[in-house]
């Protein structure tokens, strides 16, 4: 067997369709010719999470939908988010070494589709996704190959569409996934802008996390925002810590992840710059939700600068300011922006103390 020059060449034939997905900061959609310059080392991994680009991949014969074959695998990331081309070869060289032992087994010689199934098994660059990115997955995949959705989604359509929302426990969170990638149809997306107001804690929350991966429109956006105020307006008091996991808190953030990838721009940079300047403000789980969802949002000078300082000034102390800001600036395009605010002669004595802090720490890392 010859070996392939890369995952895409070896993946890729007259006969095979394939779709790739970024897993790590949200279930992403991402072109094959955006993933083939990243593994040519031309371009850096556009989403990177923990230095490491998290994939899912979906391939099918195309003559034949049902021989598909889903695979999640993770690929390090050197120090300027380009792959590992080691790593990545010793991923390929694992995988035809699996692929050649069966078959020389024989087991199911002129079964390909079973063979690639098998072909990751005890492979170390395999990864399981969460629940939550699995049903999403799940949800975008069936659609991509003209599956039915889940046995859940009747039952999800059913809950929405009454006024008993306190019923919710017998749901599955595969309906709620499927719900969200068929947000943009007429009648989902009005079944969504009249419910979600009114949705307990759970339900609320669900749903908000599953649509962190949809471009929502402007009536859902605004329905979700009129959450958000109304929580905002609610507690003019500064929160402990230890409010943290409070209902208030579970719902900011989850309809942070909400809007992070909405189709009105503006609109998610206002209500972040809302919410910073709230009694919310400074709370260490927000503060991160932020970073890690609405990373495109801090591409806005100003946010930007007042979500730093509003980090260097939370509670929560240097630690986090280290790890958001590590996290931070290693995202495409993202370091000189963070840095132009770090040289800024007006920043606060807080945000110059956590700066201070966080190079001494970059420093000690990488002597």
């Amino acid at each position: 067997m010859t070996k392939p020059i890369s995952l895409s060449h070896f993946l890729l034939d007259d006969n095979t369709q394939l779709r790739l997905y970024d897993m790590g900061r949200r279930v992403t959609k991402m072109r094959l010719s955006e993933f083939e310059k990243f593994e040519q080392r031309q371009t850096p991994y556009p989403y990177p999470y923990q230095q490491t680009a998290w994939l899912g991949l979906l391939f099918w014969n195309v003559k034949n939908k049902d021989q598909h074959n889903i695979w999640f695998i993770r690929m390090p990331l050197d120090e300027q988010g380009l792959i590992n081309i080691a790593s990545r070869d010793e991923f390929l060289d694992m995988l035809l070494a699996r692929i050649g032992e069966q078959i020389a087994s024989k087991a199911k010689q002129d079964d390909t589709n079973t063979t690639l199934s098998h072909a990751l098994k005890d492979n170390p660059y395999v990864f399981k996704p969460t629940e939550e990115n699995m049903a999403i997955f799940h949800a975008k995949a069936s659609q991509t190959l003209g599956l039915p959705a889940s046995r859940f989604l009747p039952d999800t359509i059913s809950y929405l569409s009454n006024a008993d929302y306190a019923s919710w426990q017998h749901l599955g969170i595969q309906g709620f996934a499927d719900i969200a990638v068929r947000h943009d149809q007429t009648d989902i997306n009005n079944l969504l802008c009249q419910a979600v107001p009114a949705l307990p804690e759970v339900p609320y929350c669900t749903i908000c996390n599953a649509l962190e991966n949809e471009a929502c429109n402007s009536a859902l956006t605004e329905k979700i925002i009129a959450v958000i105020h109304d929580i905002l307006n609610s507690d003019k008091t500064p929160l402990s810590e230890d409010s943290k996991t409070g209902e208030k808190v579970n719902r900011l953030v989850s309809s942070i992840r909400a809007i992070a990838n909405t189709q009105v721009k503006q609109r998610k940079i206002s209500v972040l710059n809302d919410i910073l300047h709230s009694a919310f403000g400074s709370n260490a789980t927000l503060l991160v939700i932020i970073a890690a969802k609405c990373w495109e949002a801090l591409d806005d000078k100003a946010l930007l600068k007042l979500y730093l300082e509003k980090l260097a000034a939370a509670p929560s102390g240097n630690k986090l300011f280290t790890a958001l800001m590590a996290d931070q600036m290693f995202m495409p395009g993202k370091r000189e922006q963070i840095l132009q605010i770090f040289r800024d002669p007006n920043r606060s004595e807080a945000l110059s103390a956590a700066v201070g802090v966080f190079f001494q720490q970059m420093s000690h890392a990488n002597a």
